[in-house]
């Protein structure tokens, strides 16, 4: 009869528009995430360069004093890898005392940390420096520090550096 058929075609086109608005959701909760994933990248690279241009007018001073070789200082800081070489180690140190991050006495200043080093808040620095302070080795302590910095960088921030 032409009521039944009528009913049935509005209950189609009632299944129709839900399963499209659950589509649409689908897709917006897609973009949300995609967005979200974004700026967290974003922000993982601005961290990333802001570093750099901090360390940038002490760069070749540092390589020439320690001897570690430009491509080992740059696959450090860009790629965030933490080769066993004693020279890029102390390069870090070098970076670290230019900075005033680390000091004469080859204890970390968090104060100094937190102030200049994008993304590095108390707790952050707090905590990395609770890890290394016992660490008598200077170009070691700064190699610890760095990879402690940027491994729990990434927790909080859910960054995903570009490590190599």
């Amino acid at each position: 009869s032409a009521r039944a058929e009528y009913a049935i075609a509005r209950r189609r086109r009632a299944v129709s528009f839900i399963l499209y608005n659950c589509y649409n959701l689908k897709l917006t909760a897609l973009l949300l995430l995609a967005i979200a994933y974004s700026a967290l990248a974003d922000k993982c690279d601005q961290v990333i360069a802001e570093w750099i241009k901090l360390i940038g007018p002490f760069e070749k001073q540092c390589i020439e004093e320690t001897n570690v070789t430009k491509e080992y200082a740059e696959d450090f800081l860009v790629k965030l890898q933490y080769l066993d070489d004693p020279d890029l180690q102390c390069y870090v140190t070098c970076l670290h005392r230019r900075l005033g991050i680390m000091l004469s006495d080859n204890s970390i200043d968090v104060d100094t940390l937190t102030k200049i080093a994008e993304g590095v808040d108390k707790s952050i620095a707090e905590d990395c420096n609770e890890k290394v302070k016992l660490l008598d080795n200077p170009c070691h302590k700064s190699m610890e520090i760095s990879k402690c910095i940027f491994d729990l960088l990434q927790n909080v921030n859910n960054c995903k550096f570009k490590k190599m």
